[in-house]
């Protein structure tokens, strides 16, 4: 026995099928196969059904510094990179966030104006179908010295902290 003989037969009982009953057994199984692999493509890569999820993005302010809160469903691997202002392609300075493995909220904002001194708005998007990128565009330039990146589990967040000081470009 080869192919999917082996299968069928232990799944259907084949002993008393006709060749006919045999045939369209083996079409419905098949058929079940495709829908069950369709299935798990939609639901199990689909940015949606993410392992993780962002629920908000909020910024709060102290006298010294400003806070961007990510709150998520659960803790997450995440990279991040500042990239400088750009004349060419009229970007400003930016700092981003990539999370792997999210997803974002349905109905979340993807672009936030918040009134802040340092950011000047931050978007929300996907980079890959389990990839979801937060960026900050900033009023200024930040030095590896003025932010710093922390994940909490309890409630599960990342914390970018910037200082005020600085250069304002």
């Amino acid at each position: 026995m080869t192919g999917w003989n082996p299968i069928l037969k232990s799944v259907f009982k084949f002993s008393t099928m006709t060749t006919v009953q045999y045939k369209q057994s083996k079409i419905r199984f098949s058929m079940l196969l495709c829908c069950m692999v369709c299935l798990w493509l939609v639901c199990g890569t689909n940015p949606a059904y993410g392992i993780n999820t962002i629920s908000s993005v909020s910024v709060s302010q102290s006298k010294n510094s400003e806070t961007v809160t990510i709150n998520l469903d659960r803790p997450v691997s995440f990279k991040s990179r500042t990239l400088n202002k750009s004349d060419r392609y009229k970007l400003p300075h930016r700092l981003y966030i990539d999370l792997l493995n999210t997803g974002l909220t349905p109905g979340m904002k993807q672009i936030v104006y918040p009134e802040s001194s340092l950011i000047k708005k931050i978007r929300i998007a996907y980079t890959k179908k389990t990839t979801a990128r937060v960026v900050l565009d900033l009023n200024k330039k930040l030095s590896g010295n003025d932010y710093t990146i922390a994940q909490y589990e309890s409630p599960p967040r990342i914390e970018i902290s910037m200082k005020r000081s600085g250069r304002h470009v």
